[in-house]
């Protein structure tokens, strides 16, 4: 992300901003292992506006989800990113950008 943008944590309190959420596809070749992951500097603050604390990432966050493939196929993982960019002043509307993983 270009400073000076941010994007929420997956576990952002409830009332607050949106939180970024991952939905994926259903596939019967690939068994998800638990949730997906978050690995960056993440920072915490109390939002003022909303009232809760807030988990946030600037710069970089990468998303892990741990998969087991049920059968050694060659199959893809796909789905969804929703998040909401905002600075300190104000936030663009949600976004929603899809993805494939080609997995083998």
């Amino acid at each position: 992300m270009d400073s000076p943008w941010a994007i929420y944590s997956q576990y952002t309190a409830k009332g607050g901003l949106l939180p970024t959420t991952i939905t994926f596809h259903p596939n019967p070749m690939v068994l998800p292992l638990g949730s997906a992951v978050e690995k960056g500097m993440g920072q915490l603050k109390q939002d003022k506006t909303f009232g809760v604390e807030v988990h946030y990432y600037r710069h970089t966050v990468t998303f892990e989800q741990k998969v087991r493939l049920r059968s050694p196929v060659t199959t893809a993982l796909s789905g969804t990113v929703e998040f909401m960019a905002c600075d300190t002043t104000r936030c663009l509307p949600p976004q929603t950008i899809a993805f494939t993983i080609p997995l083998d």
